[in-house]
């Protein structure tokens, strides 16, 4: 009885302890289901494409994002594909790309992770996409049993830096000063034509320098006092200024200053382009010479110009005064000749006599207009409102009042006003229907 009672308590015990780890192995097991349906949810929720291969190559699991990424539906279709033949089977130049190349299988012998930046890999249907992938070694009991790829697709990255290295080219390129400032004022970047103009190597640290050391000490007080905070309020300041260059040599530029700011308004950095204008200066000092060289010349042509037409108007009177003498006597004895022998000249004759003082009086208005026309040069115009009907109307009734019995019809349209010199203009009109009322 003693030892029936021994082996029943021996079994009590075991049934015991196997109840024990059968408790214990179920919480492990729920465990493990939780910690994978954690893992699942990670991997199905995360942006970032990830999937694992085993030592052959062939694909063991995938997420939602690597389907959607290599233009598959389900994942069923990649579980047990080989995937270098899959998606890694060519280069972007279109040549082959060796397994044995491929970095994605190389942690399989060299138990390290890889990470490569600028690969292709290739869709199902067909098209491909740049990639940053990482590629880990899976191990269990300190074996590789496979690898993890994570992967992201870089096509808005590669445009990004195709952009930024295009600007960078035409920024290198261009003959202006190009640079970039911190918030504080030091030199993060100069292109090639500001090292060049500056007197600073391609490849010279130039982190240390502030922008005021650039230029003379009365200017870059102005830059640092006015033009950055200038910029820093209103976004940009524009102006020339001058800049200073290792060898000490001064220069003036156009200069624009821009100030970059965060969403919240902080200023990030200044950014700077300056043009060189000291042919432009030079030029305009040039241009100013003459045009100094110029107005001496008009002065002096206008003082030449004031004594010819003072020589000319004393010679135009001179020359009137001459010839109004004879013609006066022409006309007066040809006027005496006309009353005192008229009724024995036969009417040819009257009619040469008529003729000869009617030439006559022609040639001292002649010469009476010449001498207006003298006087018409050195008028200073006045421009002023004219109402030119109002003078022809004057003009009509004093022709008209010369010979009343003569029957003209005047056609004077009303109100016509112009702008200009009511004098001239009445001189003009004087001569342009006297000479209609005259012939």
């Amino acid at each position: 009885p003693t030892l029936k009672g021994k082996a029943s308590e021996d079994i009590i015990k075991v049934e015991s302890a196997i109840q024990h780890l059968i408790e214990r192995l179920n919480i492990s097991n729920s465990a493990l289901r939780d910690s994978e349906a954690q893992v699942r949810m990670l991997l199905n929720s995360t942006a970032e494409a990830i999937f694992g291969i085993d030592t052959d190559g062939n694909c063991t699991f995938a997420n939602p994002a690597c389907v959607r990424m290599l233009g598959y539906e389900q994942d069923k279709e990649l579980l047990g594909k080989y995937m270098h033949q899959l998606i890694h089977h060519t280069r972007a130049d279109g040549s082959p790309y060796p397994v044995d190349e491929c970095q994605i299988y190389a942690p399989l012998i060299s138990s390290e992770g890889v990470h490569v930046e600028d690969e292709f890999l290739w869709r199902k249907d067909g098209s491909s996409i740049p990639v940053d992938y990482s590629s880990f070694p899976i191990l269990r009991e300190q074996q590789i049993v496979g690898t993890v790829v994570t992967f992201v697709d870089i096509t808005e990255r590669k445009k990004a830096q195709e952009y930024q290295q295009r600007l960078m080219g035409i920024i290198e390129a261009t003959p202006d000063i190009v640079g970039i400032a911190d918030a504080n004022g030091r030199t993060i970047y100069l292109n090639q034509a500001g090292r060049e103009r500056l007197g600073f190597g391609t490849d010279e640290d130039l982190s240390n320098k502030n922008i005021s050391e650039f230029h003379p000490a009365d200017v870059a007080q102005i830059i640092m006092e006015t033009a950055l905070p200038k910029a820093a309020t209103l976004g940009s300041w524009h102006g020339e200024s001058i800049f200073l260059t290792r060898q000490n040599e001064k220069f003036p530029a156009s200069q624009v200053l821009v100030a970059h700011k965060s969403t919240t308004g902080k200023v990030n950095y200044y950014s700077t382009i300056a043009r060189d204008i000291t042919r432009q200066k030079q030029a305009e000092a040039q241009l100013n010479k003459y045009r100094v060289h110029l107005e001496e010349l008009v002065a002096e042509r206008t003082r030449e110009l004031e004594v010819s037409n003072k020589e000319l108007e004393s010679y135009s009177y001179s020359i009137a005064h001459d010839l109004r003498a004879p013609l006066r006597t022409i006309v007066s004895f040809s006027q005496i000749l006309q009353e005192d022998a008229n009724h024995k000249l036969t009417p040819a004759e009257t009619s040469y006599l008529n003729r000869l003082i009617g030439a006559g009086k022609y040639m001292a208005e002649l010469i009476d207009d010449i001498l207006d026309l003298a006087r018409i040069s050195r008028t200073e115009l006045k421009p002023a409102t004219v109402n030119i009907t109002q003078i022809a109307n004057s003009i009509a009734s004093r022709l008209q009042q010369t010979d009343k019995q003569r029957k003209t019809e005047w056609n004077i349209q009303s109100d016509i006003q112009t702008v200009g010199d009511e004098a001239l203009l009445t001189i003009a009109l004087d001569n342009l229907l006297g000479n209609a009322w005259k012939y």
